[in-house]
Order: C-alpha cells, then sequence, then structure tokens
C-alpha cells in the first residue's frame, strides 16, 4: 500500500439498466480513530436516468483501475465504469420503483 494511503479508500462506479454510466463523485470520507472503519458520505455523478428500472453501484478499491483516455484526452467513462465493475469488491443493485411497505 503506497505509504499515507488508508486500506478504506474505496471508489465508487455506477451504471443502469439503460446503459448509462455514473462515475465516483467523491465526498467526505475519513477514517474512524481505531481506522477499522470509514465514516462520511460518498455520491455518484449523474442524474437517474427516469426510465432506469435499476441502478448497480460497484464499490471497488482506490488504485485498482487505471483510466483511459479517449481521443480527446477525456476519461472514457464506459472502459472505466466496466473495470471498475470488473475489479468490484462488492456490487450493489437498487430496483426501481422503490415500495415502501407501510
Amino acid at each position: 500500500m503506497p505509504p499515507g494511503s488508508s486500506p478504506h479508500e474505496w471508489r465508487l462506479a455506477g451504471r443502469d439498466d439503460l446503459g448509462n454510466v455514473y462515475d465516483d463523485g467523491g465526498g467526505a470520507a475519513g477514517e474512524t480513530p481505531d481506522r477499522r472503519r470509514t465514516e462520511g458520505i460518498r455520491s455518484l455523478n449523474g442524474v437517474l436516468a427516469p426510465d432506469a428500472s435499476w441502478i448497480e453501484i460497484a464499490f471497488y478499491k482506490s488504485g485498482s483501475v487505471t483510466p483511459r483516455f479517449d481521443a480527446n484526452g477525456d476519461v472514457d467513462d464506459t472502459t472505466y465504469i466496466g473495470k471498475a465493475f470488473e475489479h468490484a469488491a462488492y456490487v450493489l443493485r437498487v430496483s426501481f420503483p422503490l415500495v415502501v411497505n407501510d
């Protein structure tokens, strides 16, 4: 592990059933005093497509995925997100619409 890094540095990636991708929006994250957990808020960039019936969120270790760049020098999000899912430690799928049981 690189000096100064934490074993708890997770990144997020998202994709939905329509083929849209959502990249890590960052957020406040830090270790608890005992260094066994993190605390804070993480987010994904992008607004969920209104017609999406599910979204998957991949949790992967920081540094496990290297971005690819397109001809314009921009990150190729589709390839990057796909690699994030290949290296994911966990994947959470949320189906829509969310139903609240009374």
